[in-house]
């Protein structure tokens, strides 16, 4: 039985081939946000290909990081004569549009089909299941049946069970499933209750642990990236009794509000405020939404507070090296807090996103770090979650005692906890960890002292200290 499905793996693999087909429609319509889009493109190439064998994968890459939609795909098909009837496919009209089929320039090796694969699991769907038969043995077989199970609704990508060897104290027994595809959430949730072995399963959204208040930001926004754009002719005096970094963040907070019709505001940053003594007459704010180009342009000439906003696209465009120093310049003036008591079982990824949900409505959440990490092992199990924005300090320290996910989250300002005689002593008290250049200055010190060690071990025969040993010995 065994030879035979490694007969039937190894001639299933020689089957296998990778075709790249260019010439699709890549503009965006109206009603569709980017990721939409290339889902629908995806799956009209899958159809479109089904004639040639089973259509492992399609993928479309970049996307995440592109503000366009690139103009090739990378097919995957497995079956007889699949190179053959995919290559015969080339002239074929899709949605009006001719492709061009052909083979990769390059032999697609392991290294390109993982990052294909990375590609894809950063757009796909995360769901937990629960309710399925935890008795059968080895997990392998768990596994399998849920790929099969979700297997019609999209490609799946990863099955991972719990308890599991990074999570072995979970006393919940559950399964993720990444599932990638147009409509893949809302058709793995209608699985919800279906019949698999004879048991129930339950299906849900791992994300909505916490739903967004009323007034807060909305959970699903839509993705549509507008660049970055430059608002000039706000007030930037600073008035009496007030500091320079407490009028900006009020200046952004006025900005954000401006704004707000256009669409998600990202992130409004009034630069270098943190090291001059005045205000920088102009501001950078970064918009999600449809259509927000146009509404965000046409606020141009506006009031706001009395002054007349002008509103452009900025004169250069704007590179990463030039958004991640802005972002730079945010972290330098937001506020750290220490978080402890959340669901430390979950997957990483999962904390963090939950964690940023749930501090979205005190401000921007422009990082979440987790602690034990690679940096600092032997830490106890809390997080380190850096907002920006006005009072966001204290509208954090508000969400102290909040429930997430079933867990009630304990929320403190970093820094030295104050403590006052007779107090009793606490459980899950967090242990301050030294910032990242008194680490590598420890790390350096060890090094050094491993190798004076060495030298002492095996002294070098041509060194002054040696010359002197051995004219004194004579």
């Amino acid at each position: 039985m065994q030879l035979n499905e490694a007969n039937e793996r190894d001639g299933r693999s020689r089957k296998r081939v990778f075709v790249v087909a260019k010439g699709f429609d890549v503009s965006v319509p109206e009603g569709f946000t980017l990721r939409e889009r290339v889902l629908r493109l995806e799956s009209m190439l899958r159809d479109h290909f089904s004639s040639c064998g089973k259509v492992k994968s399609v993928c479309i890459p970049d996307v995440r990081r592109s503000f366009s939609i690139k103009r090739y795909a990378y097919i995957d098909i497995w079956g007889k004569g699949a190179e053959e009837k995919a290559l015969k496919l080339s002239g074929r009209e899709m949605d009006g549009h001719k492709l061009v089929v052909t083979l990769p320039l390059l032999h697609m090796k392991k290294t390109r089909r993982r990052a294909l694969k990375t590609d894809r699991y950063r757009r796909s769907e995360i769901m937990i299941v629960r309710g399925y038969d935890t008795s059968l043995h080895p997990r392998k077989i768990m596994k399998s049946a849920l790929r099969k199970h979700f297997s019609s609704y999209g490609e799946v990508l990863e099955v991972d069970l719990f308890p599991n060897k990074k999570s072995p104290n979970s006393n919940l027994k559950y399964a993720y499933v990444s599932i990638y595809g147009e409509g893949a959430k809302e058709k793995a949730l209608q699985l919800s209750g279906s019949d698999m072995g004879g048991f129930k399963l339950v299906v849900e959204d791992p994300y909505l642990l916490k739903q967004p208040e009323a007034g807060g930001r909305s959970s699903s926004p839509d993705r549509v990236w507008a660049p970055s754009y430059s608002a000039k002719g706000f007030d930037a005096t600073v008035p009496e009794c007030c500091t320079v970094l407490k009028h900006v963040f009020h200046l952004e907070s006025k900005l954000r509000n401006h704004f707000s019709s256009c669409g998600k505001v990202k992130s409004v940053c009034i630069p270098h405020a943190y090291y001059s003594s005045t205000i920088k007459s102009h501001a950078y704010i970064d918009i999600w939404g449809k259509g927000s180009e146009e509404k965000a342009l046409q606020l141009s000439g506006s009031e706001m507070d009395g002054h007349k906003l002008v509103v452009t696209l900025p004169l250069r465009p704007m590179t990463r090296a030039r958004r991640r120093a802005l972002k730079q310049e945010r972290s330098s003036r937001s506020e750290s807090m220490i978080v402890w008591g959340y669901d430390t079982s979950l997957p990483r990824k999962i904390i963090k996103r939950a964690l940023g949900k749930h501090f979205s409505s005190c401000g921007e959440v422009l990082e979440v770090d987790l602690r034990p990490n690679q940096a600092y092992p032997k830490d106890r199990n809390h997080a380190y979650v850096s907002i920006y924005g006005e009072g966001a300090k204290e509208k954090a320290l508000q969400l102290g005692g909040r429930v997430m996910g079933g867990f009630e989250l304990e929320v403190e300002k970093l820094g030295p906890i104050p403590r006052q005689p007779g107090d009793k002593p606490r459980d899950n008290v967090v242990v301050w960890s030294p910032p990242y250049s008194e680490f590598m200055a420890r790390r350096n010190k060890r090094k050094e002292e491993r190798n004076s060690n060495k030298r002492k071990e095996n002294p070098n025969p041509h060194s002054n200290e040696q010359k002197k040993k051995r004219k004194t010995s004579k």
